[in-house]
């Protein structure tokens, strides 16, 4: 895996509005995480760039900064790290989360949860290369066994579907088509996340079918959502 370099922070990676917010504290803050990062994927991560880290993300502004630094690397297509890379990224990971523990930033672990499904090392087993995401690094924090977390998650999440703009011309039946269609999609990716990290079945379903019935959606979404259901459905797309 060839090392991986910055652009500049004012390419398409980090929004126009992030860098124009920042001051000069801001600014020196992007460039303190920026550089544990890139130490990060360059394999020469170290307890004082951890330590540093665990300083840094104690603010909600400064986690804003470190999660737009880490999407750097997804919009330059830095998807596959090494094994080395890996291991540094999910000790910070490791550390986010227990300062998300304490502050319940709710937008940060989704953003964290987002990209942890986009990075991955590659394992050779048997011949056969296999992805590992740093999702699976991650899967076992206590964060994620927080059911308010899940439930604010998304009922937000289906407040971003309603907020979206309607096609021109969309008629009522339309309307209505498509705010079920988007809600099954929501309450679906929703479902398999609480199931990968590992939130028992007895707590998932009830969740997600309860918000599929407020939100009207027909017999047959709702049925699909029902966890051996969903089951299936990822399995066929392993496949």
């Amino acid at each position: 895996i060839e090392e991986f370099k910055y652009e500049d922070s004012k390419s398409k990676g980090i929004s126009s509005e992030m860098i124009e917010q920042l001051d000069q504290k801001g600014q020196e803050i992007m460039e303190k995480i920026r550089v544990i990062l890139a130490n990060c994927w360059s394999g020469n991560f170290s307890p004082s760039d951890k330590q540093q880290f665990i300083e840094l993300i104690k603010g909600s502004q400064e986690r804003k900064i470190f999660g737009e630094c880490f999407n750097l690397y997804r919009t330059q297509g830095a998807f596959s790290v090494t094994e080395q890379a890996f291991s540094a990224i999910s000790e910070l990971l490791e550390v986010l989360l227990a300062q998300l523990t304490k502050e319940e930033d709710i937008d940060c672990a989704l953003r964290m949860l987002i990209l942890a499904q986009t990075y991955y090392k590659e394992k050779q087993t048997g011949g056969k290369s296999e992805k590992i995401f740093l999702q699976d690094a991650i899967q076992k924090h206590p964060f994620w066994q927080n059911n308010d977390f899940w439930e604010r998650a998304i009922k937000g999440g289906l407040e971003e579907e309603d907020k979206a703009e309607a096609p021109e011309g969309e008629t009522e039946e339309e309307h209505i088509t498509r705010m079920q269609n988007a809600s099954f999609g929501r309450l679906i990716t929703f479902a398999h996340n609480m199931l990968h990290f590992e939130i028992p079945q007895s707590v998932v379903e009830p969740l997600v079918l309860s918000y599929a019935k407020n939100r009207n959606l027909t017999e047959d979404l709702i049925q699909t959502l029902q966890v051996n259901n969903i089951y299936d459905i990822y399995r066929l797309l392993l496949i």
